[in-house]
């Protein structure tokens, strides 16, 4: 056995071996089992005898394990590969199969073949024809021999190579390595059988003499590809973390689960391995000399836990947010040495930044910055864990990690959200919303109930409840009835009864409604479901919830609508303001998910053709929109949202970044004065307890044209109003464009457009009409009717998925809007096209829908809609304008001034008239007007601790349950207040988020910029310009200023520079920010949404109903209604 103080050896200046700490002895070694404590593993040995969870999980572990205990010693020796055979993610993501090509993706999108290590070892079988690649004997050193030959380095085929020995060495890790040391050790944890701790002891020793080996020989390193063509061999490693993706067995993102796993199989064996005389028999067999338990620890402590340990410091591994983080806290926390505080603080403060996550890795509503489902999950269950990683140190070693130092962030009330968040983005208590490389290919399958999106599983709630005893936590591990209650891990303590106790206390159902997460970007439109129920009495606690009736969108009549308006920092898509709907039980308009290659994704699953929403051609150059929410409202059977793509470019100048078009306007319309409006507003409108539809408005302008995308779910498609003519061959990107023919576009976002074939076009002279049959529904459908704009070209095509797998074909519709040959260039191109969507089975509800006459001004940036919707029993007419100041006429009489308006007539008379942002609507002889079209205020005072501002408005101008927006020239936010109350003549509203949106240290100061090491990555995300308008104050509040930018300076500069606004702060030197911050080295700096002077605004919303006996006013301002007859 190597000594730990072995010697030491410099490569292109790296000190080798890479094995923290570098270059010193180190002497401690573990003397205990760390993740679990004596008691708990009695509890969980308990458990599994008295328990009938407890039983269930423990025979779901055996099952496993035992099929890896009945392995003999040497199989399980040789199932660990030797580092020097290499390692790859697919064996080739573009053709598949040397023979069947991407057939092969129908089995699986990236790890189709199948393996059988014991009889076919370093051999993949096809799934199509069932040959085995490769040709050559490879395990008995046959390099060359057959058609197929791979000596490890791929096996070459023209200009191909196929990758079959390296993904059998990448899927031995994934499918046999992981499952055996998971299974193994928790089965000795919960068992004591000595077999198991055996069986996975010699796993252990295998993988840290292969650490070992990568520890010294750095070109042994996985290096993954990640399926991309390469050319082989390969440069030399130079470097730990050189050459991308370098990781240590597998790549740095999922060698990240090795180290926490084999970490974690050390500690659950720990007290085994001094008796186990077979292991020590086996490994003299194997001329390795570690005679005893000692020797063993010694050895896995030494090449594994501290290789892994340097690795994660020198970030060869490192992984999606929480996961580097949780490797690093499991060495520390399983190698239990003083020293490891180094590793904690690499952690917490270090490139971990566990100290700075809830202010800076989460967005001020517990959301994380990727993609939703898998991606912002890891983010959330990785901070959870670390977070409990660092309470166990605490506990054996209270001294050395003070919460000073390492923060309970229990104590921050935004800890909470992280578990809030997922909750709150679930719709009809079915589906999550896809935003980003989330989901997969559009189905028309129902869901059955859920409690949570997926963005958190349901067993985390069992912490949830734990830390924070919140109802709504209760009520996602009660799951409506009672019946499955996840059960805890099964060394903690159960709280059946606490949760219990909260349902009958508070009720089961969590309640969802009309809802805006700004931090992240999204805002939903809700109708029935999670909308709350009665409480349960003692005797109920574990019955079924009593059916409420089908009535006002419930149960499969609930719909929901979502429409998002973020940016993620990763894995994320070109899908500014899309849409989803949920309705009839199902997920309607869905998006294509998780790419199935990482070639084409940016041209197919990524691409902004492939969601519902407007694609600009000709765009002038450089121009970007970061998303903001201008308005939410609901109504009851009426409900709006408007969000716009805020145009802006981009400067040389780090003080002044960003140029907005016309920033002051996003006061008053973003939509009468922008050369560029990106703008969505949709409707959600009840028709009956059983129908809705959308009535879906998008404006753009800027560039040459305008393509509107939408398509539907799988199933039969017919259309209405077109004159379709087939096209001879090409795609929808033009007749002379063959079926992925990318490089015949010029403009990059076209291109998807090459993957939509057997195209017919049509020129509509009114509305026209796409309706699909749901495949495996076909009484269930989804229509969209289009109603303007007018003179444009509709194209209906097929799209499939250019990169294999299961197959599936798609219909869409394409509406295209071109700047007509003799139309000024000086003057943008405008569109504005307004649809009807409807979820209907059988029969429509609605009969007929149409354009009526309106008159406005004609200098308007937007023509005025009025469209009718005749559904049976019941007109509703919907009004919208971009010129909200004047008044417009609409055909019949009907006069309106204002933004947005809705009629709705039954048997010939008015019930309903709705005004969002509108000041005077007149149908017949009733008229409602409002004084105002929007409550606008400056913010007086603000109390960052209480989430609390003061306004100088009157106190029941305002309402608790409504969103306000708070905006600066440059800035807009969201919050929902929650409570509104009245001091010395002031009001004061209590919102429903923390403002804070960052903090850091300050580490040095520059004229007008501040200094800090401290990771910023909400900052990194392209368009989003977080910070841009922010306030930013010293930690006790006394020195406030406006933030213009906070960037890293240049790619390589180790941290992150706050650029403060000079307009608002001319000579705003060095020495003055010194002064402020009071020269303390290592400053404290918080970073605020907004500030006094900023302003508030919400949209004046009233709906007046008219019944025999008069009508009823429900408004958020004073607003008259009159009549002829007296109404």
């Amino acid at each position: 056995m190597e000594p730990d103080h072995s010697e030491w050896w410099t490569l292109n200046e790296w000190v080798m071996p890479r094995r923290w700490p570098l270059g010193e002895a180190f002497e401690e070694i573990k003397q205990e089992r760390t993740l679990h404590t004596p008691e708990e593993v009695a509890r969980a040995r308990r458990h599994v005898q008295t328990r009938a969870w407890a039983k269930d999980h423990l025979k779901r572990v055996l099952a496993e394990a035992e099929q890896w205990a009945q392995k003999s010693d040497d199989f399980l020796w040789d199932l660990v590969l030797p580092t020097t055979v290499p390692r790859r993610h697919y064996v080739n993501q573009l053709r598949g199969c040397p023979v069947h090509g991407v057939a092969v993706k129908d089995f699986d999108t990236f790890h189709p073949w199948r393996l059988d290590v014991e009889h076919h070892p370093y051999k993949l079988q096809c799934p199509v024809g069932g040959e085995w690649y490769p040709s050559n004997d490879f395990a008995s050193g046959d390099l060359t021999s057959g058609p197929y030959p791979d000596d490890g380095w791929g096996c070459k085929i023209g200009d191909e190579v196929y990758y079959f020995i390296a993904e059998y060495a990448e899927q031995v890790y994934l499918r046999h390595i992981r499952h055996s040391v998971a299974s193994l050790p928790e089965a000795y944890l919960l068992t004591g059988d000595p077999l198991f701790a055996h069986k996975a002891a010699i796993l252990l020793c295998r993988q840290a003499e292969e650490y070992r080996r990568l520890s010294e020989c750095l070109d042994h390193r996985a290096r993954c590809d990640c399926g991309y063509p390469r050319r082989l061999p390969r440069d030399p490693l130079t470097r730990p973390n050189g050459n991308g993706w370098v990781g240590m067995v597998t790549d740095r993102i999922w060698e990240n689960d090795y180290v926490t796993l084999f970490a974690s199989a050390y500690d659950a064996i720990f007290d085994a391995l001094d008796t186990d005389r077979e292991l020590f028999a086996l490994l003299r067999r194997q001329g390795r000399d570690i005679p005893d338990g000692a020797g063993l620890r010694r050895f896995f402590e030494t090449h594994f836990l501290r290789v892994a340990a340097q690795a994660l410091l020198d970030q060869a591994i490192y992984g999606n947010d929480g996961m580097h983080q949780t490797a690093m806290m499991h060495v520390a926390l399983v190698l239990d040495a003083e020293r490891c505080r180094e590793l904690a603080d690499w952690a917490y403060s270090g490139v971990g930044q566990m100290r700075a996550h809830l202010p800076n890795y989460f967005f001020k509503d517990g959301a994380a910055y990727e993609s939703l489902g898998g991606y912002n999950r890891i983010h959330g269950e990785g901070f959870w864990r670390v977070v409990g990683l660092m309470e166990r140190l605490r506990s054996l070693r209270p001294s050395l990690y003070p919460a000073s130092r390492y923060p309970r962030v229990t104590d921050d009330p935004k800890g909470r959200l992280l578990f809030d968040f997922p909750l709150r983005i679930l719709c009809i208590d079915r589906y999550s919303p896809q935003v980003g490389d989330t989901g997969g290919i559009p189905s028309a399958r129902r869901a059955g109930r859920r409690w949570v999106s997926d963005d958190a599983s349901a067993s985390a709630y069992d912490l949830a409840f734990r830390l924070y005893g919140e109802p709504d936590f209760a009520r996602v591990l009660y799951a409506g009835t009672g019946e499955t209650i996840p059960p805890p891990d099964p060394f903690a303590g159960e709280i059946d009864d606490r949760v219990r106790q909260a349902i009958a206390a508070h009720g089961a159902e969590i309640e969802r409604r009309t809802d805006l997460r700004d931090g992240y970007g999204i805002a939903f439109l809700r109708r029935g479901a999670g909308r709350g129920r009665r409480l349960l009495n003692d005797s109920q606690d574990r019955s079924p919830l009593p059916n409420p009736g089908e009535s006002s969108g419930e149960g499969d009549h609930a719909r929901a609508l979502f429409l998002w308006y973020g940016e993620c920092r990763g894995h994320g898509h070109d899908d500014l303001l899309d849409i989803g709907l949920f309705a009839r039980g199902l997920s309607l308009m869905q998006s294509l998910g998780y790419p199935r290659s990482w070639h084409y994704c940016l041209d197919w699953e990524k691409n902004w053709a492939t969601h519902y929403k407007v694609g600009i051609g000709g765009l002038e150059g450089g121009v970007r929109y970061r998303g903001v929410a201008r308005l939410i409202a609901d109504l009851g059977p009426v409900q709006v949202v408007e969000a716009c793509g805020d145009p802006y470019t981009e400067t040389t100048d780090p003080h002044r970044r960003y140029a907005l078009f016309n920033p002051k306007s996003k006061i008053q319309n973003p939509k009468s004065a922008s050369p560029h409006v990106y703008s969505r507003t949709a409707f959600l409108l009840d028709l009956s307890d059983e129908d809705c539809c959308v009535v879906d408005l998008f404006r753009v302008r800027g560039g040459t044209e305008h393509v509107w995308s939408f398509h539907g779910p799988p199933g039969h498609t017919t259309t209405e109003g077109l004159t379709l003519t087939p096209q001879p061959g090409g795609t929808a990107a033009g007749p002379d464009v063959g079926y992925g023919e990318v490089e015949k576009v010029q403009e990059k976002a076209y291109r998807a457009l090459c993957y939509m074939d057997q195209v017919s076009r049509a020129r509509p002279d009114g509305p026209w009409a796409a309706d699909w049959a749901l495949g495996d529904d076909p009484d269930t459908h989804l229509r969209v009717t289009v109603l303007s704009p007018p003179g444009i070209e509709v194209i209906a095509a097929k799209g499939r998925s250019v990169s294999g797998g299961r197959p599936y074909e798609l219909d869409w519709v394409l509406a295209r809007s071109s700047l007509t040959p003799h139309a000024s260039r000086l003057t943008p191109h405008a569109s504005q096209f307004v649809s009807l969507i409807e979820p209907y089975c059988g029969t429509r509800a609605v009969r007929s829908v149409r354009s009526l006459g309106i008159e406005g001004p004609q200098d308007a940036p937007f023509p005025p809609v009025a469209l009718r919707i005749e559904a049976e029993g019941q007109t509703h007419t919907v009004l919208a304008t971009a010129a909200p100041h004047a008044l417009h006429r609409i055909t019949g009489g009907t006069l309106f001034q204002g933004e947005y308006g809705v009629i709705r007539e039954q048997g010939g008379r008015v019930r309903s008239m709705t005004l969002v942002g509108a000041t005077y609507l007149l149908v017949g002889d009733l008229a409602v007007e409002a004084e105002r079209g929007w409550i606008e205020a400056e913010i007086e005072a603000v109390d960052r601790g209480r989430n609390e501002v003061t306004v100088g408005l009157p106190f029941d101008a305002l309402e608790a349950g409504r969103f306000v927006t708070i905006l600066n020239e440059v800035r807009s936010v969201a919050y929902r207040i929650e409570e509104v109350r009245e001091e010395n003549g002031r009001t004061i509203l209590r919102l429903d988020q923390a403002p804070k949106i960052g903090e850091g240290l300050a580490t040095g100061f520059r004229d007008g910029e501040i200094e800090t090491s401290t990771l910023f990555p909400l900052a990194g995300i392209s368009g989003l310009r977080y910070y841009h308008g922010a306030r930013l104050t010293d930690a006790t509040g006394r020195h406030e200023y406006r933030v213009a930018d906070l960037r890293r300076p240049d790619r390589e500069a180790p941290g992150y520079r706050v650029y403060l606004d000079p307009d608002l702060h001319p000579g705003l030197t060095a020495a003055k920010l010194r002064r402020a911050f009071a020269s303390k080295k290592d400053a404290l700096f918080h970073l605020w949404d907004f500030g006094v002077g900023d302003r508030l605004r919400i949209p004046v919303t009233a709906v007046v109903t008219f019944s025999e006996q008069g009508h009823e006013v429900r408004a958020n301002a004073p607003v008259r209604v009159s009549s002829q007859k007296g109404v």
